[in-house]
């Protein structure tokens, strides 16, 4: 029998951040300014609204909804780094079912998802919480895995999040792995949470796996 094997996808496929300074980098394009990128990094970094800052700065005549809009539906300068693509093609290699549960909107996480290159990886055993018509406190993600894949002995959730990511597969069996904040995680691992939103392991990166797959 195979064990079934799901990933998170912001944080801990690739780094959250890099999507948000290519969102800003969009947004700025299309206001045609330069210095609104970094209005929205400065704004970023010091925890206020990036599109209000650009209003009050850049005085652009662009609505706060329309940047949101720009900023969420635009194709991504994002990639995935080598370790993950090996984990990913290890995996596989290896036999083990790979899936993908992501918490979003569609449009915004599919585009991510191409830019990744992870259909490759995941085939069409991807589930994102719009499209469950659900979020990610729902099991329902969760549930339409082990349905796929209902012969398999083990069933592995790898996250980042420990305010959201762990609670539903902790409670239905699963086991739980966290890679580790690395400095710059959009949601902070240092929350103080109850044990059944915990993760079972912690890892400090993704390629720590390899120790857990031979085991």
């Amino acid at each position: 029998m195979c064990i079934s094997v799901a990933f998170d996808l912001d944080d801990t496929l690739y780094k959250e951040e890099d999507f948000v300074k290519s969102g800003y980098h969009a947004v700025a394009e299309s206001i045609g300014s330069k210095e609104a990128y970094m209005v929205m990094i400065n704004a970023y970094l010091t925890g206020k609204n990036p599109f209000d800052a650009v209003t009050r700065e850049i005085h652009t005549e662009m609505s706060d909804k329309k940047m949101l809009t720009i900023y969420r539906q635009h194709f991504p300068n994002i990639s995935l780094d080598s370790k993950t693509a090996n984990i990913l093609q290890l995996l596989k290699d290896n036999g083990f079912h790979l899936s993908l549960i992501t918490d979003g909107r569609s449009s915004t996480q599919r585009n991510k998802i191409k830019a990744l290159g992870l259909t490759d990886y995941f085939d069409e055993n991807i589930y994102i919480s719009e499209e469950q018509g659900c979020d990610k406190l729902s099991p329902n993600s969760f549930a339409a895995v082990q349905n796929k894949f209902s012969s398999d002995k083990e069933y592995w959730y790898i996250g980042d999040n420990l305010a959201k990511d762990f609670f539903h597969p902790n409670k239905m069996g699963w086991k739980t792995i966290c890679i580790k904040d690395s400095g710059n995680n959009i949601h902070s691992q240092n929350v103080t949470v109850d044990k059944e939103y915990r993760p079972q392991i912690y890892i400090n990166s993704i390629d720590e796996l390899k120790g857990l797959i031979t085991k």
